[in-house]
């Protein structure tokens, strides 16, 4: 291909794409600034629906739920609930202090997208999370709960300028 054909094409290119851009158009002469506002909505999604308010005992049935994790699954966790009894003992001065505690294990239930790469078995942790029904684990019913994906919506508020009217 020759030279002067490539720079032909180049030549077409580039005004096929200034026109479609509209370089031709009448300049805006309206020069009143828009304002553009961003606010983000941040909530936790549960089901296909969205909570921004993940208070505990609230009406929308958000809990604190805590306990042992006993295995960690994909997107989902076994945690055990616990009672903790403290084991008293004393110190060196002949005072009484807590040396331990026990654990009594109680209910097991299943959290579900509770971020699992931070999950550890035998770690203790206490999250917000929805009971969403129930779930099948080793022959067993548990209680399934939901922490729910982070979920961020962006609302972006627009005050265009007014359009500018024709005077011909």
């Amino acid at each position: 291909m020759s030279v002067k054909v490539m720079k032909f094409k180049f030549f077409v290119v580039l005004v096929v794409i200034l026109a479609a851009s509209g370089c031709g158009k009448e300049a805006q002469t309206d020069i009143s600034p828009a304002i553009r506002s961003t606010n983000w909505i941040s909530g936790r999604e549960v089901n296909g629906k969205l909570y921004t308010d993940q208070r505990p005992g609230g009406s929308t049935g958000w809990e604190t739920v805590g306990g042992d994790i006993v295995e960690v699954l994909h997107n989902k966790i076994v945690v055990q609930k616990v009672t903790k009894v403290p084991v008293w003992g004393q110190n060196f001065y002949g005072q009484r202090v807590i040396v331990a505690y026990t654990k009594t294990p109680e209910l097991k239930y299943v959290l579900q997208n509770y971020g699992t790469k931070n999950a550890a078995v035998g770690e203790s942790i206490w999250v917000g999370a929805m009971r969403v029904g129930t779930t099948k684990y080793k022959g067993e019913t548990l209680e399934l709960w939901d922490c729910g994906k982070p979920h961020r919506v962006m609302v972006v508020t627009t005050n265009y300028p007014p359009s500018v009217k024709n005077k011909n």
